[in-house]
């Protein structure tokens, strides 16, 4: 059975292409994805879109929300991963603030000796530990380097 291989993506803003995972939900009516209180897992996951090897950098905006807990840290720790099927390209904790804007970035290689015509696409996947809420307004890749 011919397997399905996934659509190659322009190195832009991937946020409309990613899925929401069970601590995240897709804002109805706007761009961008709620980071859940309360629930652990992941935020969003995906677009197991193929790229070319080399190195990437990929950036990721989200807002935290202020919340009326006093007994919670002020700052909350999530996992910023880019996986090729099996293999971990990188791995970065990252911390949001309450009221606040952030930017992440994560560097990743695509390796050349991995690329094969049956190779997974990338994914990119946001863990949360359930313990703040906010949103995901941009999630760009772009080759290391470019602007």
């Amino acid at each position: 059975q011919a397997s399905i291989k996934p659509p190659e993506l322009a190195v832009h803003d991937w946020l409309p292409h990613l899925r929401a995972g069970e601590a995240g939900a897709f804002e109805p009516g706007a761009a961008g994805i709620e980071i859940l209180c309360g629930r652990a897992g992941y935020v969003f996951f995906g677009p197991n879109t193929v790229l070319q090897p080399g190195p990437y950098r990929l950036r990721v905006d989200v807002r935290g929300e202020q919340l009326a807990s006093g007994g919670l840290r002020d700052r909350r720790r999530f996992v910023l991963e880019a996986v090729l099927g099996d293999l971990f390209l990188a791995q970065r904790d990252v911390d949001i603030e309450p009221g606040a804007s952030s930017s992440w970035t994560l560097d990743f290689v695509i390796p050349a000796d991995v690329v094969r015509p049956d190779t997974p696409g990338i994914e990119i996947r946001l863990w949360s530990g359930g313990e703040a809420a906010g949103k995901v307004v941009s999630l760009t890749v772009r080759l290391a380097g470019e602007r």
